[in-house]
């Protein structure tokens, strides 16, 4: 056998090198096709503040996340007839896989406490409507009634969807306690 395998293509005879090379490109071709007419479906049937934000969430991005601190001085900081990690948990089921909701187990502030954060893609979010010390702190504070729970989540669904923007502060610092380390 010759060391250049020979395909037999409609009659032509083509290097199995450059026939390989044909199919992948065309893949690539028919792939962004596909992208494109999802695209053009998807931003023809929303507003447009949204339908940016609502095709990246199609393809798989981005991700919000909203995480609580469940340290022992947040947790008895919150008055004793309301859970505002139930709370979280129940609006985060609700909506569905659009907001993930986690909790970490202290975010270092618990003067402040409960403490919440937003995380979008991977990096820490403040927003306007947030405390200028809440701003420096990258966190809400003293979040301990439904009123305020639904004020974060209504926040971060904007925060989602475009209609409201944030500042990225980078990836979260992590202490060697938070998340089970």
């Amino acid at each position: 056998q010759a060391e250049n395998k020979l395909l037999k293509v409609k009659f032509h005879i083509i290097p199995e090198e450059l026939m390989n090379r044909s199919v992948a490109y065309e893949r690539r071709r028919l792939h962004r096709g596909v992208v494109l007419l999802l695209a053009a479906i998807i931003l023809s049937r929303h507003s447009a503040g949204s339908s940016i934000r609502c095709f990246f969430n199609f393809l798989g991005g981005p991700k919000l996340k909203i995480v609580a601190c469940q340290g022992g001085c947040c947790i008895s900081k919150c008055p004793r007839d309301f859970d505002y990690v139930k709370a979280f948990q129940q609006l985060s089921e609700e909506d569905g896989d659009h907001i993930e909701f986690d909790t970490v187990a202290c975010m270092d502030m618990c003067k402040k406490g409960p403490n919440v954060r937003i995380e979008l893609d991977g990096q820490v979010m403040t927003v306007d409507q947030m405390t200028e010390l809440e701003q420096k702190r990258k966190a809400f504070e003293n979040v301990g009634s439904q009123e305020q729970v639904d004020d974060i989540f209504a926040l971060s669904k904007q925060l989602l969807s475009g209609e409201t923007t944030g500042t990225s502060h980078g990836p979260p610092t992590e202490m060697s306690f938070e998340r089970g380390y």
